[in-house]
């Protein structure tokens, strides 16, 4: 009897005390910050129009919204979007490529991922693969000259509010191939949100 009794203690004993531990790990995974960002860029795009020795060049301004949920300590995993655009100009041999000024557009969607301790600074990865649609100048018969972007996003978060990212941004098309750097300066909101 004796025994029995022990042993019924010794299995309260056990299941208070991973209880216990469930509900401290509970605890911890609630107090991990969501990422929840707006920021805002500044970029530099160069079209190089294929087999017509035409150069397309403008500035870009941009906005996005970043998002990242914590899946543990050290990793989240969310999306991105961001809009902009600004002028293109044209250089080069412009007659014999028919280029003429044109607008400089484009959208993008992405995958964004935080890794390092995410209550302290953690990396920024953004990747958006041909998910969007872009326009770098036109020719001069009014057609506009579109590529499908790619993105690549590389930053860090600096303080409770504050991230940077530099982006490089590549589109293909038909007629012609982007290469797109710039920078981007964001605040995170993340932290005033309870989960």
């Amino acid at each position: 009897m004796k025994k029995t009794i022990l042993l019924l203690l010794a299995a309260l004993a056990f299941c208070v005390s991973s209880r216990a531990q469930e509900s401290v790990s509970q605890d911890v995974r609630s107090k991990r910050p969501v990422f929840l960002g707006v920021n805002g860029a500044v970029s530099a795009p160069i079209g190089l129009v294929e087999n017509r020795g035409g150069l397309v060049f403008g500035t870009g301004l941009k906005a996005g919204l970043d998002f990242a949920y914590p899946i543990s300590d050290n990793f989240a995993m969310g999306a991105y979007l961001n809009l902009g655009g600004g002028p293109a100009f044209s250089l080069g041999m412009n007659h014999q490529a028919g280029i003429s000024p044109g607008p400089f557009l484009d959208v993008k969607a992405g995958l964004l991922m935080l890794a390092g301790d995410l209550r302290n600074r953690p990396y920024i990865i953004g990747i958006a693969p041909f998910t969007g649609i872009g326009i770098c100048g036109k020719k001069a018969s009014d057609h506009l000259l579109p590529y499908l972007p790619a993105e690549v996003r590389f930053g860090r978060v600096l303080s409770d509010n504050l991230y940077i990212t530099g982006n490089l941004n590549i589109g293909v098309s038909g007629l012609v191939l982007m290469f797109e750097p710039g920078i981007s300066i964001g605040y995170n909101f993340g932290h005033r949100l309870k989960k």
